[in-house]
């Protein structure tokens, strides 16, 4: 086990800011209509770059390539069968998390999201991220 705790900094004003999450919610109706709840709430993260953002122009399409990884003590989820994916908010631009990483080793409940870009066209209000 690493001697290194940075658990610490994850409460440091230096080293972190606040962002958002939306936990998209599934759940069936009588009728057996899928409704999707959203419910967003403020986290304490250190977001960094994942890569560059960029767009790779493909024969069929277009895809956008980039994200930001989330150094957090927060629970993110990235989806099972059964939920939807996270949805963090971070800079005007909204990311789904697509892996959770555990790195408790170097500190309680610490762990790395790594985070995809949903699209450079969707900009939310900036009071949303920040």
């Amino acid at each position: 086990m690493p001697l290194l705790d940075v658990s610490d900094n994850l409460l440091d004003p230096d080293f972190i800011q606040m962002l958002t999450v939306t936990r998209p919610t599934q759940t069936v109706d009588s009728q057996g209509m899928t409704q999707i709840t959203e419910t967003s709430q403020s986290f304490y993260g250190a977001p960094v770059p994942l890569t560059s953002q960029e767009l790779i122009r493909n024969p069929n399409a277009e895809l956008l390539a980039g994200g930001i990884r989330v150094y957090t003590r927060f629970v993110l989820d990235s989806g099972s069968p059964n939920t939807s994916a996270d949805i963090v908010t971070f800079g005007g631009k909204r990311y789904t998390v697509v892996s959770v990483d555990d790195w408790s080793n170097f500190g309680a409940g610490y762990v790395a999201a790594d985070c995809a870009v949903i699209s450079l066209q969707d900009k939310v209000d900036a009071g949303d991220s920040e």
